[in-house]
């Protein structure tokens, strides 16, 4: 495996930060890791390398570059600053460089490869818009924030989906995690799968809303959809 961080060219032709963990044995796929408001820290980064040595390429491009690059925060003592990071971050802008890292990512894998894009909290959001593009094979959404003020009927029929909702998610009240299950309960492509007294962020190693039989759960779920829907 080889791990280390790269520059892709975006649509506005400048050099995005992008960490990237390349397989020793490809299995012809790839996977665009989105971070939460944290950057591409640690926890990214390791998720990336896992993805790896599952035979995934697994990039995760730096959502913050255009205001600070390296952006690497702990959740436990940086909260002010990510928040302040993520209020002025542009959203457009933002999916226009998953999108970017999306087309890197397929040049990068063989003709007949998939890409695939997972995130978390916003990456989580933007894992969804991106892949609603039709430009991805498919989207993991793990307790993506605001998911449900954006969700459409007309997800391109190609593109399947794995959502993963915390029932105690107190960005994602009740009202936002039945519109989400409505939105896909006729699409048999996107699971929604519910997670009961689970939190924001319980997939969040190390973090304080961590719970491991949970975590377990859904990186299994992930792990299974993205051998089924991504690798070649």
């Amino acid at each position: 495996m080889d791990t280390g961080m790269i520059e892709v060219e975006t649509s506005d032709g400048e050099r995005m930060p992008v960490y990237q963990a390349k397989p020793a044995e490809p299995n012809g796929g790839a996977i665009v890791v989105l971070q939460e408001i944290f950057g591409v820290n640690q926890n990214i980064r390791n998720i990336c390398d896992g993805f790896a040595q599952m035979g995934f390429l697994a990039v995760a491009p730096e959502l913050f570059w255009r205001q600070e690059s390296n952006v690497q925060l702990d959740p436990s003592e940086d909260m002010e600053k990510a928040k302040s990071l993520m209020a002025r971050l542009d959203q457009k802008l933002a999916l226009s460089d998953v999108l970017s890292t999306a087309t890197f990512a397929r040049s990068q894998i063989p003709k007949n490869g998939r890409v695939g894009v997972m995130g978390y909290c916003l990456g989580g959001k933007l894992a969804y818009l991106a892949a609603a593009t039709g430009k991805l094979n498919g989207f993991i959404s793990y307790y993506g924030t605001g998911l449900h003020a954006v969700l459409s009927d007309d997800l391109p029929s190609h593109v399947s989906g794995l959502i993963h909702v915390a029932e105690e998610d107190y960005l994602c009240p009740l009202e936002a995690q039945q519109k989400i299950s409505a939105c896909f309960v006729e699409n048999e492509l996107v699971t929604v799968m519910s997670y009961p007294n689970m939190g924001h962020a319980f997939a969040r190693v190390g973090g304080g809303a961590y719970e491991e039989a949970s975590a377990q759960r859904a990186d299994k779920a992930t792990e299974k959809f993205l051998r089924k829907e991504i690798s070649g």
